[in-house]
């Protein structure tokens, strides 16, 4: 924090002088016309207290005072802090005004210090990163800010970091080119263990199930007015993080940054103390669902052509909806459908295998039949063939290294070559 010191008179007398850290005060008690206390000690430099003519302030003993012999006395309220320096046993060299000159004496010292509560910290290790297996999303997550008195976050989403950097947080708060995102801390939703947000495993029509100490479902945003929560979690130090998936544009990089709120409604204002910045990119990395094909591959014997050794998969309807059940904008006859198989495999595949431990097979799209060359893999009667097809989006999604059949809605089938007649 960045105290600010203004004056705060204790009682009736009046500051004597403003130093870079303290305001100390002189005051007079007057018995019997004579002064009884004069306090001079009216500077403080490098942690010694001075005497008007910078001769140090010393003790009975000739010790130098300093800012450490002081002791609270009586703070309220707690951001005004009130000092006192007293002993009535020990008598100290001061200077009399009305003397003109240096006596012996017993002495209070008061001063006091006004901080001003200022704008809580910005959070720290603030880090962004692509959304898997959605699209028009990140992740921005951050360290708690240290402040107690934290009450709320708000992100910001600008084109450039320049114009995150160039501006006050009053400015930005109005400008057309940056978007917001107000999040209260206390409605964040807790969990057990960090949130691994780089990978998840997907939830078919419904959202990605992330790690963190068990599965928790968490939906990608699917418009910039949907207010999706924020997570949280303790650290191994004890310190918390938090993760808030945002919507943006999709292959477009974006600067974000994080403030911190406090109970007064105070933020960092951008200029003296400046925001953390990190950048993102939304990836699409959704992939169209396998709806369409399901249906026609259960009777993969009969659809065999021993001659062409060849599959013909007939009345082939194209996807209209993503895994995540939005609708589907980029899929085209050209970008069409992706065969995987696996050929006298000694272990079963299951929908739970990745795409890329099966091998692709040439495939021809005609229309609305889907004609899979099996020739290149000598088929022979008896041999038997899994295959899962997909659909494939303009994206190339799916990726194989990162979905399996069950993510898509299929599952491999058996195809078992028949005998010759």
């Amino acid at each position: 924090m960045e105290a600010q010191v203004s004056s705060m008179p204790l009682s009736d007398a009046t500051p004597a002088l403003l130093s870079s850290s303290l305001i100390f005060y002189k005051g007079s008690k007057i018995t019997d016309g004579k002064t009884a206390l004069s306090i001079d000690l009216i500077k403080e430099e490098n942690g010694k207290l001075l005497y008007p003519t910078n001769a140090p302030a010393l003790d009975a003993q000739g010790k130098a005072l300093s800012k450490s012999d002081a002791r609270p006395c009586s703070p309220a309220p707690k951001n005004i802090v009130r000092f006192c320096v007293h002993d009535p046993t020990k008598k100290y060299l001061i200077y009399d005004e009305l003397e003109g000159d240096v006596k012996e004496r017993p002495i209070v010292i008061r001063f006091a210090a006004h901080l001003p509560d200022s704008a809580p910290p910005a959070p720290t290790g603030i880090k962004a990163q692509d959304f898997p297996k959605a699209s028009h999303s990140v992740f921005v997550a951050f360290q708690a800010s240290p402040a107690k008195d934290v009450v709320s976050y708000k992100v910001y989403i600008a084109p450039t970091s320049e114009l995150l950097s160039s501006q006050s947080t009053a400015q930005l708060s109005t400008s057309s080119q940056v978007a917001m995102r107000a999040v209260r801390a206390d409605e964040a939703i807790l969990l057990d263990t960090p949130l691994e947000t780089s990978s998840c495993r997907f939830d078919y029509r419904k959202a990605c199930m992330f790690k963190a100490g068990k599965e928790v479902s968490i939906p990608s945003p699917k418009d910039s007015s949907e207010k999706t929560p924020l997570y949280t979690w303790i650290q191994s130090n004890g310190e918390a993080m938090f993760a808030l998936p945002l919507f943006v544009e999709e292959d477009k990089g974006y600067a974000l940054s994080v403030t911190a709120i406090d109970k007064a409604g105070k933020e960092i204002d951008n200029v003296k103390q400046k925001m953390p910045i990190t950048l993102a990119v939304s990836l699409d990395d959704l992939p169209p669902s396998a709806e369409g094909v399901v249906g026609i591959l259960e009777s993969l014997s009969s659809q065999y052509n021993a001659d062409e050794k060849s599959l013909t998969l007939p009345s082939l309807l194209p996807p209209v909806r993503n895994i995540d059940n939005s609708p589907i904008t980029d899929f085209s006859e050209d970008s069409g459908y992706v065969a995987y198989y696996r050929k006298n495999s000694p272990i079963i595949p299951t929908e739970m295998d990745l795409l890329s431990t099966f091998s692709t097979i040439v495939q021809e799209q005609r229309g609305t039949t889907l004609v899979i060359s099996l020739a290149s893999t000598n088929p022979s009667p008896g041999d038997s063939y899994y295959l899962v097809i997909v659909a494939q989006d303009t994206s190339k999604n799916p990726l194989p290294s990162s979905f399996t059949p069950k993510e898509l809605g299929t599952k491999p089938q058996l195809l078992t070559i028949p005998q010759s007649p």
